[in-house]
């Protein structure tokens, strides 16, 4: 295989793979179907060869042809990812003579004769609407990381994005070649067919990597620190607060055997700052990071000794890509986990246990209608007569988009945009002020919501440090590991003077870690109830059912008169029993209700609040089909658990302390 490999891959070989020893399981598998034009998802382990394996067929025809322009876009979920991507393939690509350039809201690839863009879904959003003529020479288009794009709106935003692209490299008489790559996807199949044409799943199973784990209960960010001060080598501790990363960090720096070697990263910090930290965090041997999810991802700091995790992450998938980031290179993967209270100790519990099976845990949305307003927006300033039919964006949507739609619903939901679109007496859209201001602005591409904040400075030496939502003069904060006093505001921009005890910092607020359905199903197996059931114990119902649908039933029961007064993915609160059923026009009554919230649980997108009504409603039937949430609530045996099972239910649900 691997010699039939070297003869196909005549260019690309030397430079992608002539200093390792063998071929990993996914290239060997990957590869051949791809240099035969298959469109191929690769699915495989964390640091299992994916990228190489991905890029391998487009570098071959790369090194073949010549033509003005990108000839492979590759398409990160983060702007962290594109830098990562891009140290991870220069190197062969220098070797071939290609030239890479990176395109994302930190850096503008002005660059047309880059062969390789590299860039996020809105990155290529912007190409497409900006410059669509400098992208008909591509011939590929390589997704990495689907798993953190599929069943969201920027995941079927991409989706949109790869059919025009197709539709446009076709205009041109050729063919593009689309492949996704993912470490940890769920529903592989599902997810190929948004992206891929007759698309072929590639997997290979989890190798012999050994994963080390040590519990260990830390009540407070105090005890944490005393877990983690004695810690040699190079370590990399996950926390899910931003406050958290901040206090550890300034707590920990100074300290033996480390000193100055702690770092802090997370999302607030400015570019520079975080790409200060990777860059220092990748060239000591011996040092520790702080950080959030910013570090879960792919970016190079080097080979990591040991994980840390300060509280259990949001789901499986997220846990895998927190340990994978240790012992990359001798495949052990040492990791600590620090529980607060005994509920903390379960979800860890838990992670490992889905971890060591394979299964995510995740639940794949439908479709997020929304997304076609912006698509909209998107094709309209693709067209240079800035005009746009309901016809024309049906036919750039992708096939199982469109078939959502009807040209007049399709009509209404732009109608109804005011700020963005206008309607001539043709029937034909022509952009609004708000939508030229929005294009102009670079706001148009986005499917995330945007933020505000205030920008900080150090006083002293004018350096930006990074962003928090609020605070006012003579407040104390800690930023980028250092703390300080606000001593001047000047419309969003905040100056501190460095120096003196942390602070406790407001971060701009971002929505909370989403229960799944299926996660909250294995949670309740996990902690002891046959498949199928549903426990009722004094003051709770066990569900199970996840968030989103929780947050209808506890309503609609209410509506029904069962007397549920509270309710999340796992568990309602109530003093009576649990009724077997509950009314169809309850159900869609309460998800009238909850309209906003259950937009955020179902990840409908930005765009989702200014479509019309009936619109808004019939997205979140397509997410939560009323008799879908009736037949599940229908399906639960209630059973009362023996006391061993019910004690586990109870400190799940932190009844149960470490004082207790």
């Amino acid at each position: 295989m691997t010699g039939e490999l070297r003869d196909r891959l005549r260019s690309a070989w030397y430079a992608l793979f002539a200093h390792h020893p063998d071929l990993l399981p996914i290239q060997r598998a990957g590869i051949p179907p791809m240099l035969d034009g298959r469109e191929c998802l690769l699915c495989a382990q964390t640091a299992g060869g994916k990228t190489e394996a991905l890029v391998a067929a487009a570098f071959e025809s790369l090194a073949t042809s010549r033509a003005e322009g990108p000839r492979v876009i590759y398409v990160c979920p983060t702007r962290a990812l594109v830098n990562d991507a891009h140290r991870r393939l220069e190197p062969p690509a220098r070797r071939l003579h290609f030239r890479l350039a990176r395109h994302t809201a930190d850096r503008n690839a002005a660059d047309l004769e880059a062969d390789v863009l590299l860039t996020t879904p809105e990155g290529l959003d912007s190409w497409l609407a900006r410059r669509p003529a400098a992208l008909q020479h591509v011939r590929w288009l390589l997704l990495d990381e689907l798993h953190l794009l599929a069943g969201t709106s920027r995941g079927d935003q991409l989706a949109a994005l790869t059919w025009r692209l197709r539709r446009l490299v076709g205009s041109a008489g050729a063919r593009l070649q689309v492949a996704g790559a993912s470490a940890t996807v769920a529903h592989p199949e599902a997810v190929a067919a948004r992206y891929l044409v007759d698309p072929l799943v590639v997997s290979v199973p989890a190798g012999p990597r050994q994963l080390d784990v040590e519990a260990r209960p830390a009540r407070s960010v105090a005890e944490a620190i005393e877990a983690l001060a004695g810690l040699s080598g190079k370590t990399l501790v996950f926390v899910n607060a931003r406050n958290d990363a901040e206090k550890l960090a300034h707590a920990l720096r100074g300290r033996p055997p480390l000193g100055d070697a702690v770092y802090v990263h997370h999302g607030s910090l400015l570019r520079e700052e975080r790409e200060r930290v990777e860059a220092a965090f990748l060239s000591r041997r011996h040092a520790m990071c702080v950080a959030t999810t910013t570090l879960e991802l792919g970016i190079d700091i080097g080979d990591v000794d040991r994980v840390a995790l300060f509280g259990p992450p949001p789901d499986v998938s997220s846990f895998l890509q927190r340990v994978g980031r240790a012992g990359r290179r001798t495949g052990r993967a040492g990791a600590l986990l620090l529980a607060r209270k005994p509920s903390e100790a379960l979800r860890f519990a838990f992670l490992v246990d889905r971890a060591a099976q394979g299964d995510l845990c995740a639940d794949l949305w439908p479709y997020h209608p929304a997304t076609a307003v912006q698509q909209a927006a998107s094709l309209l300033h693709q067209n240079p007569r800035r005009t746009l039919t309901v016809e024309a964006l049906l036919e750039r949507l992708p096939p199982w988009q469109a078939a959502y739609w009807t040209p007049a619903r399709l009509a209404a939901v732009l109608h109804a945009r005011t700020d963005w679109f206008h309607m001539d007496g043709r029937g034909v859209f022509l952009p609004a002020e708000g939508l030229s201001e929005a294009f102009e602005r670079g706001r148009m591409h986005s499917q995330l919501s945007n933020e505000n904040v205030l920008a900080v400075y150090d006083a002293m030496t004018g350096q930006a440090l990074g962003t928090v939502g609020t605070a006012e003069v003579g407040q104390r904060l800690t930023l980028a590991g250092r703390s300080g006093e606000v001593v001047g505001r000047s419309g969003r921009d905040l100056k501190v003077r460095v120096s003196g005890e942390a602070g406790p910092t407001r971060f701009h607020s971002r929505p909370g870690a989403v229960l799944s359905r299926a996660a909250a199903g294995a949670y309740l197996r996990f902690l002891g109830l046959p498949d199928g059931t549903a426990a009722w114990l004094p003051g709770y119902w066990f569900h199970g059912l996840g968030a989103a649908m929780a947050r209808v039933l506890s309503t609609a029961l209410t509506f029904d008169g069962a007397g549920c007064e509270g309710a999340d993915g796992l568990i309602f609160t109530s003093e009576y029993p649990p009724p077997p059923t509950v009314h169809l026009d309850s159900i869609e009554k309460a998800m009238e209700r909850h309209e906003v919230r259950l937009a955020r649980l179902t990840g409908q997108g930005p765009d989702f609040g200014r479509m019309p009504a009936p619109e808004r409603r019939a997205a979140l039937h397509l997410a939560l089909p009323p008799v879908e949430v009736r037949d599940a609530w229908r399906a639960l045996k209630w059973i009362e658990p023996p006391p061993s099972v019910a004690d586990r239910l109870f400190t799940a649900v932190g009844e149960r302390d470490y004082d207790a």
